[in-house]
């Protein structure tokens, strides 16, 4: 590049010699730019005519519109045209013969009177018929003349200037082509420079780029040799003998330098910061001794094989336990279905016991829950169809009322609602008995005759648990085995009184 630069720069020199000579045709540009200021000048001096006579030629056609009405008013009688003052000299003339005749008394008088305002109004018409007023035509042909006089101005100055221009287009035209034949010898100059300044400034990149080169070649080399000073330091002698020793990848095969000298330069910085890496390594664990490093990189290997034997195992338990967790989901699904079949058997029982007859079960219910829509950028919908989605299992009450239409929990009154909690209660109870069972109030909100099957059920759930009762029924305490209460007595302080019931009878009889 640099003998290349040197001859392009040899051949520029001449080229622009060869342009200085053609210096002389500034004066022939300067005298273009004169003609086509003139050239300029006349072209508006000729659009500025002939507006002026496109003008007066428009003024001209209204005169002669105005001039041939004129002369068909005065052709026609009925449009003649007739001053004010006229009429009112005659109008004077007749109100004074009126007047006159006023005064007369005789018909003879009054019969002359009026011949002669007949006589004056035919005379006033005879007069105004012949009568012509010449005076606005005369005015307006003047006019016209003068306008006439104008545009024969105007043409011959139209004339002149399109001549002139005309003219100033040719010696243009000439000149432009003198100019034009100067140019073309002077092209191939102008053209060979051009060329050689770009490939001048693209040697001066390239030399640019290939010292950018160098200067980062000289870095890498004195990075290289810093590393291998590190090396020599933290692992020993065989750092220095690099080139001593067989290179080896991931699966044991040899490595050939030229094979690394190929790779891609990404390749071998991701390989560089992997042994700035183990370097850092090696200066926390205080490595000096290529020996020690060598022990320590095998316990680590060891210990980073059972490492990975220990979770390969973590892994297995996990599979285990996912299946254990699968079979459990499905057995848990299986006995809570099977459950609600048995307490749906206790629960009929104690609700037609309850209300006497009737429906009532427990049923498996999947909520559904609305899904939010999603829209695209114009804000359609992506996904038709309902916005729905199934949520969690859940239980639902049934039931069905004895000689009513009711058929959901939410109609219930809240009496109804009371009986059937406790017989849901009754039954669940029913299929697994607890060994205690406190009920507190739980018959506040019952009637006497609900009082009683409250304490039927009551007496029969006490065969297999040991129910705790708090109530203020009588019926139910009736049902009781021992009846405890508290008392205030005379001192304020509370006491506990209890009853068995069958001591009680014992004694009362």
């Amino acid at each position: 590049p640099t003998s290349e630069l040197e001859k392009l720069g040899r051949e520029l020199a001449l080229a622009k010699a060869q342009l200085a000579k053609s210096s002389a045709s500034d004066a022939k540009s300067a005298e273009i730019i004169a003609l086509e200021t003139k050239i300029a000048d006349t072209r508006s001096e000729k659009d500025s005519a002939t507006l002026d006579l496109g003008r007066l030629e428009g003024q001209i056609a209204g005169l002669e519109r105005m001039i041939a009405k004129e002369k068909s008013q005065q052709a026609s009688a009925e449009s003649k045209t007739i001053y004010m003052r006229d009429v009112e000299s005659l109008a004077d003339r007749i109100v004074g013969e009126i007047e006159a005749g006023e005064k007369q008394d005789s018909l003879s008088a009054i019969k002359e009177i009026l011949n002669k305002v007949k006589s004056f109004v035919r005379d006033f018409v005879a007069h105004n018929r012949d009568v012509r007023d010449d005076a606005l035509l005369r005015e307006n042909e003047v006019e016209k003349a003068k306008l006439e006089s104008s545009k024969k101005v105007l043409v011959e100055k139209v004339s002149e200037t399109v001549d002139t221009l005309s003219q100033l287009q040719k010696d243009y035209t000439a000149l432009k082509e003198a100019i034009d034949g100067e140019k073309d010898l002077n092209r191939d100059a102008e053209k060979n420079i051009l060329i050689s300044m770009a490939r001048q400034n693209e040697l001066h990149g390239m030399l640019g780029i290939l010292k950018s080169q160098e200067d980062r070649l000289v870095l890498l080399e004195e990075d290289f040799k810093r590393e291998l000073s590190e090396a020599y330091i933290l692992a020993g002698r065989d750092t220095m003998d690099f080139q001593k020793h067989e290179l080896l990848d991931a699966s044991g095969q040899v490595v050939h330098a030229e094979t690394v000298r190929a790779e891609a330069r990404h390749v071998q910085e991701e390989r560089r910061k992997q042994i700035e890496k183990m370097k850092v390594r090696l200066e926390d664990a205080g490595g000096g001794n290529s020996e020690d490093v060598m022990k320590e990189f095998k316990e680590a290997e060891e210990r980073d094989a059972f490492l990975a034997r220990e979770l390969g195992d973590l892994q297995k338990s996990a599979e285990s336990l996912r299946g254990m967790i699968a079979e459990l989901d499905v057995r848990l699904d299986t006995e809570f279905k099977q459950g609600i079949l048995k307490i749906n058997g206790q629960f009929q029982e104690y609700f037609s016991l309850m209300f006497g007859g009737g429906t009532a079960s427990l049923a498996v219910v999947r909520e559904k829950k609305k899904r939010r829509a999603e829209f695209d950028m114009d804000g359609n919908p992506l996904l038709s169809g309902e916005l729905e989605e199934e949520g969690d299992e859940g239980v639902d009450i049934v039931v069905s009322l004895p000689r009513k239409k009711i058929k959901g929990l939410v109609m219930l009154s809240g009496g109804e609602r009371a009986l059937t909690s406790i017989a849901l209660l009754f039954a669940v109870s029913q299929v697994n008995p607890p060994p205690f069972i406190i009920l507190d109030e739980t018959d506040a909100a019952l009637d006497e005759a609900n009082s009683k099957k409250y304490g039927d059920m009551i007496t029969n759930l006490s065969k297999y648990s040991q129910l705790i009762l708090i109530t203020h029924n009588r019926e139910t305490m009736s049902r009781a085995g021992v009846l405890y209460g508290v008392t205030m007595g005379s001192d304020g302080a509370s006491k506990l009184l209890s009853i068995k019931f069958d001591e009680a009878v014992a004694v009362a009889k």
